[in-house]
C-alpha cells in the first residue's frame, strides 16, 4: 500500500506545507492594542458623557400607575358604596358596574402585584 492510497490525514507524518515566502501570524498570542486614544477628545468635548440609568423615571411612573389604579378602585367601591346607601342607584343599575368593577379590581392587583414584586428584587 503506497502512501498516497489511505484517505488524507492518515499517514502518519504529513508534510509541511508548501513555503508561500509569506511569514505566519499567530493572532491567538497578540495582546490587544487600542486603535486610538480617546481621552483628549473626550476631555475636549464641551459636555460630559454620562451613562443613562432608566430606572429611577421607571421606578416613578410603576409608583404613579399604581397609585392611580389604586385610587381609581376605592373610588369606585366608595362610590357604589354611598349610591347604594342613599338610594342613588337601583339594585339592576348597581348589577350593571359588576363587570366594569371586576376588571378594574384584576387590572389594579395585577399591577399593584407587578410593582411590588418588582421593588422585593432589590
Amino acid at each position: 500500500m503506497s502512501e498516497g492510497d489511505g484517505p488524507p490525514g492518515d499517514s502518519a507524518q504529513e508534510e509541511p506545507p508548501p513555503e508561500s515566502g509569506r511569514e505566519e501570524l499567530d493572532l491567538a498570542s497578540l495582546e490587544p492594542q487600542p486603535t486610538t486614544d480617546l481621552g483628549p477628545i473626550v476631555a475636549a468635548m464641551p459636555f460630559r458623557l454620562l451613562r443613562h440609568d432608566p430606572e429611577p423615571q421607571r421606578e416613578k411612573i410603576r409608583g404613579v400607575l399604581a397609585v392611580g389604579l389604586f385610587a381609581l378602585v376605592a373610588a369606585l367601591a366608595l362610590f357604589a358604596f354611598v349610591a347604594t346607601a342613599f338610594d342613588w342607584l337601583t339594585s339592576d343599575e348597581l348589577q350593571a358596574l359588576q363587570p366594569i368593577f371586576a376588571a378594574l379590581i384584576t387590572l389594579a392587583g395585577t399591577a399593584l402585584g407587578f410593582y411590588f414584586g418588582g421593588r422585593q428584587g432589590r
